[in-house]
């Protein structure tokens, strides 16, 4: 099932194929499932209903790593993952 989203939220750039399928101002219920492995959600909000009241979208700049003072931006570049960039995990070292 492919969802398309007809009204776009100003200041939100998605990934392709990553399009919110909510905006602010939907009322939503939370999926009451029990799923094996990685939870999207917090247990406590198992079967709660809301409203969703922000699009919020985060990005993180990880910390430069060491002995790369004299680096061009492509070598930095090339040592920045995906992960990196949200927060999860370091910056590779050179």
């Amino acid at each position: 099932m492919t969802l398309t989203v007809k009204r776009p939220i100003p200041g939100i750039v998605s990934a392709p194929g990553e399009e919110p399928i909510f905006r602010p101002g939907d009322r939503i219920r939370v999926m009451g499932r029990s799923p094996i492995g990685h939870y999207r959600v917090p247990i406590y909000l198992r079967g709660k209903s809301g409203t969703i009241e922000a699009m919020i979208r985060f990005l993180m700049l990880p910390q430069r790593p060491a002995h790369t003072e004299n680096f061009s931006e492509e070598q930095l570049a090339a040592l920045i993952t995906r992960d990196a960039m949200i927060g999860v995990v370091r910056a590779n070292t050179p």
